[in-house]
């Protein structure tokens, strides 16, 4: 992993920082500071935090730490008083710490910059004002890309606009860059908790064989868990990423069949396309969105692109458009209207194009069919921009 260093509020330097120069710097500010931590997906800004809070909880003299997982606290709260859910994840991390003046710093996971999540640091500034707690937070770029693309969020995220003593940028590493990449690989075997009998270099030769251009923790990861699950003759990286997701999905659901691993693969289409109906759909679709954006929503671009190319293979036309895998996966998109949708027909549009059908009962139903041609264009310009930006 090759950490650099961006001080945004002198331009745009990037300079290489050492682990433990980053550390002396947290530790040096220990009240009143703000180091935010930034990458795509899968680069390791979770494994970055955590080693730090350990360094930080071996110092002489250390602070208190507490490590925290935004995207967690934010599912738990709901509705409720989040200050209340925050206190109880300081008082297991840190006990005695709240209402004292003791140096604290706050190691904040899983954000990604949606306005979800300002009450949760609003929240813990008000519980830990006496303390004036450090902040290490670890942000997601490409999470908050995505979002932006599909819910017309700022092009600048919350997060860039608040003062940051330091800001690191995480990178991926190229595949063929064999000492730098032997290197990441054997500190990601070492501290993963997998047992490999596979060299470094071996690693680095299958992940090229797959078609992986870069490494990052993610990459590793997902070879290191399914390497001996699955034979990689014949497969590209898509498609060991695809099977590594259905691997995942037995894991956390049991048996399941191809329909069901489909449909998630769906709902990952419509978070990412507007031109989707944001309706929950059937009660399957409904099911696959609630666990897509429980267990697979924040995982890195690699991913989102392999299942939604799926969802488009298996959503595609075919010479039955009548057919019941078309109308209820496409979009989700037959819902009873009660006034007439809007007609894209006469302003020469071609991305949709309209059909009326009566449901079981003689209710007039009516349905807009998005090619998955216009899909793949609109994933094409987002993943050029992405890669343009990450370059």
């Amino acid at each position: 992993m090759r950490i650099t260093v961006s001080k945004r509020d002198h331009g745009e330097t990037v300079l290489p920082i050492r682990f433990s120069k980053l550390l002396s710097e947290i530790l040096e500010k220990p009240r009143a500071g703000s180091f935010l931590v930034q990458g795509r997906g899968g680069g390791g800004k979770t494994a970055l935090l955590r080693a730090l809070q350990l360094s930080v909880n071996d110092a002489h003299e250390a602070p208190k730490t507490v490590f925290l997982d935004a995207r967690k606290i934010i599912k738990e709260a709901g509705s409720a008083d989040a200050v209340s859910v925050l206190r109880r994840r300081v008082d297991r991390d840190a006990p005695g710490l709240i209402d004292t003046k003791d140096n604290v710093i706050v190691f904040l996971d899983g954000l990604i910059g949606t306005d979800s999540e300002r009450p949760i640091i609003e929240a813990l500034s008000q519980l830990l004002a006496r303390n004036e707690p450090t902040l290490v937070i670890a942000f997601g770029i490409d999470h908050y890309e995505l979002q932006a693309d599909s819910n017309d969020y700022p092009p600048t995220p919350y997060l860039h606009n608040r003062k940051h003593d330091r800001t690191v940028d995480l990178k991926a590493i190229s595949v063929n860059d064999d000492a730098l990449a032997t290197a990441v690989i054997g500190g990601i075997v070492r501290t993963s908790g997998t047992s490999t009998s596979e060299s470094p270099e071996a690693i680095i030769a299958a992940l090229r064989t797959l078609g992986f251009l870069y490494l990052n923790h993610f990459v590793v990861s997902i070879y290191l868990h399914n390497a001996g699950k699955m034979a990689f003759e014949g497969k590209n990286s898509s498609a060991f990423v695809i099977q590594s997701m259905q691997n995942l999905y037995g894991d956390l659901y049991g048996r399941f069949t191809s329909r069901q691993f489909n449909l998630l693969c769906v709902a990952a289409l419509r978070s990412y396309c507007r031109i989707l109906v944001k309706s929950a759909g059937s009660p399957e679709l409904a099911t696959a969105h609630d666990r897509y954006e429980s267990d697979f929503a924040l995982f890195p671009r690699i991913v989102q692109t392999a299942l939604i190319a799926k969802a488009v293979v298996y959503i595609r036309p075919s010479d039955r458009l009548q057919s019941p895998r078309y109308l209820d996966c496409q979009v989700g998109m037959m819902t009873p209207q009660k006034r007439p949708p809007p007609d894209f027909s006469g302003s020469g549009s071609s991305l949709g194009r309209k059909q009326t059908n009566r449901s079981a009962s003689g209710e007039e139903i009516r349905a807009e069919f998005w090619p998955p041609l216009a899909i793949i264009q609109k994933m094409s310009d987002w993943s050029q921009r992405t890669n343009s930006a990450s370059g």
